[in-house]
């Protein structure tokens, strides 16, 4: 994020300097290729986490408890195929961040930049919030099955510690939401300024 306030306070100064001076559109653009790798080390995390989850929810449920009812069959689908969609997703965002050019002109970066973070915005709205919603409720469509073989102190266990990870969960993928709809923000506020001095 302190790359992009940079950025911005470079845009802020070549803004207030005389006309005929040039903006240094060199460091704008460094900036702006660090803003993009911190991007990339982001998605590139967030897939193998959830390729890593991927692979231990298969392994558990191949391996270690393999489902037989019909139900668990169906949310353990639901589990892995939510976080699957989600790998899908976080790749193709990947691809077109590590599409984004950097030329010298400041304006088409921008507007690059603002284009890519709507996309992650987008993103970030509906579709995770169904991703996240199909997820618990394979969870849960789990617990008949696992309470003919747990204890009811296991299960107790499960149903409590659930919502806790959920919750914690949420607010932790929150805080990345806000960091980049604020981003988004900024960006959007310089093309909208780029777009209105022209």
């Amino acid at each position: 994020m302190s790359d992009f306030n940079e950025m911005k306070n470079i845009w802020d100064q070549a803004k207030s300097e005389q006309v005929g001076q040039a903006m240094d559109t060199d460091l704008l653009i460094q900036k702006a290729k660090s803003a993009k790798n911190e991007s990339k080390n982001d998605h590139i995390m967030t897939i193998l986490i959830l390729s890593a989850t991927v692979a231990v929810l298969s392994f558990f449920f191949l391996k270690i408890a393999p489902v037989k009812e019909s139900l668990s069959l169906i949310a353990a689908t639901l589990m892995i195929g939510s976080l699957l969609v989600r790998i899908i997703v976080e790749a193709v965002s990947l691809s077109k961040a590590m599409k984004l050019a950097f030329t010298e002109n400041v304006q088409q970066l921008i507007h690059n930049m603002n284009a890519y973070y709507k996309l992650r915005v987008r993103i970030h709205g509906n579709l995770t919030y169904i991703i996240i919603a199909l997820y618990m409720i394979g969870f849960y469509m789990l617990m008949p099955e696992f309470n003919l073989y747990l204890s009811e102190g296991m299960m107790w266990y499960i149903n409590t510690s659930f919502p806790i990870i959920a919750v914690v969960l949420f607010f932790v993928i929150r805080k990345g939401v806000r960091k980049e709809l604020k981003t988004l923000q900024q960006f959007s506020s310089m093309d909208k300024e780029l777009k209105f001095d022209n």
